[in-house]
């Protein structure tokens, strides 16, 4: 598991055609975890579309993206950071990660604070 800090994370290289998949989660005033495919990469954003894993779920259409916020990548108007989740992983494992704490938090003026608090 790891936490995404980076557009450049979910690079698919070269290849601009889909194929690549991701598991991503998240943990933190909502959880779920879903499917997401790149398929363009700017500064700021990861394009491509997704697929939660819910019974019948199909995949969005292409414009979708994740985005940087506070130093994380992350989807929706929650601006909860995402996780890159290997096989085993499950999305409640998060909270049990060494950098969860990390993730929930942010900086100003030199204090750190709750981000959702």
């Amino acid at each position: 598991m790891k936490l995404i800090e980076s557009t450049k994370e979910l690079d698919v290289g070269e290849d601009e055609n889909f194929g690549v998949t991701w598991r991503l989660g998240y943990d933190c005033v909502n959880s779920d975890e879903f499917l997401w495919e790149t398929t363009k990469i700017t500064s700021d954003r990861v394009h491509g579309r997704f697929c939660y894993l819910d019974m019948g779920s199909e995949w969005s259409d292409v414009g979708d993206y994740l985005y940087m916020c506070n130093g994380f990548l992350c989807r929706g108007s929650g601006a909860e950071p995402l996780w890159i989740l290997k096989d085993y992983e499950k999305y409640i494992d998060i909270r049990y990660h060494k950098d969860y704490r990390r993730s929930m938090t942010y900086e100003k003026n030199g204090e750190r604070k709750l981000r959702w608090a």
